[in-house]
């Protein structure tokens, strides 16, 4: 979640619309990415076109999420 309560959103060059300030109702320490992920470009019905970041909550949990056609997800957490 953003400051203002809504999820922010990446544009096509990865900017985030408003920095994370909270994942799952807990506080972000930090955050770093994007990283684009870009699978099957020369085929549009598989293409896939998404970015990864990485978020460190304030119990120090480290989340792999991705946005994708407009939607956040999580990949991974690692304590």
């Amino acid at each position: 979640m953003a400051a203002d309560g809504t999820a922010p959103s990446v544009d096509e060059r990865g900017t985030l619309s408003a920095p994370p300030v909270q994942i799952q109702e807990t506080p972000v320490l930090s955050w770093a990415g994007p990283w684009p992920l870009r699978e099957h470009a020369w085929d549009a019905e598989h293409a896939r076109f998404a970015q990864r970041f990485q978020i460190v909550d304030e119990a120090q949990r480290a989340w792999l999420v991705l946005w994708e056609d407009n939607a956040w997800w999580v990949e991974g957490r690692y304590r």
